[in-house]
């Protein structure tokens, strides 16, 4: 379980005496107990996912309307710590592939057919690949 790895990597990080890390992990392992007591139950493996991959989104976004530099160095670094305990991302060549894969088993082949391609994909691809450049590749599958 990644609860388990963070309070780990928390460990490590008091030990090393590494601040900026034990703050992100710390943050991290909070964001995950909020929802396990929201849920009333502890999180499966999928739902951290789901809890770390929305941390990363904030992170990433919050870079994108920023002007400081120290702040944007901030949050990637953050961003890079979280990461590591969430499965390795698919490629913009990788999400392709599936989705035009996807697209031809369900004979879909025209905008109209957008809702329909990103219900089908986005459950094999969640936590593994970010929903936006899912959606590009989607719909440049089915613009033809």
């Amino acid at each position: 379980m990644i609860l388990e790895q963070l309070k780990e990597k928390m460990k490590e990080s008091m030990k090393a005496k590494d601040k900026f890390t034990l703050t992100t992990v710390r943050m991290t392992i909070n964001k995950l107990q909020q929802k396990s007591k929201e849920l009333g139950r502890d999180l499966n493996e999928a739902e951290e996912i789901d809890v770390l991959t929305k941390e990363v989104k904030q992170r990433k976004d919050a870079v994108k309307m920023f002007d400081r530099e120290d702040l944007i160095e901030q949050y990637e670094k953050e961003v890079k710590i979280i990461e590591q305990y969430l499965p390795e991302q698919m490629s913009e060549e990788e999400v392709m592939k599936l989705v035009n894969e996807k697209c031809q088993a369900e004979e879909l082949s025209g905008p109209q057919d957008m809702g329909k391609a990103m219900k089908t994909i986005m459950p094999l691809v969640k936590g593994k690949a970010d929903g936006n450049m899912v959606k590009e590749c989607v719909s440049r599958v089915l613009k033809g």
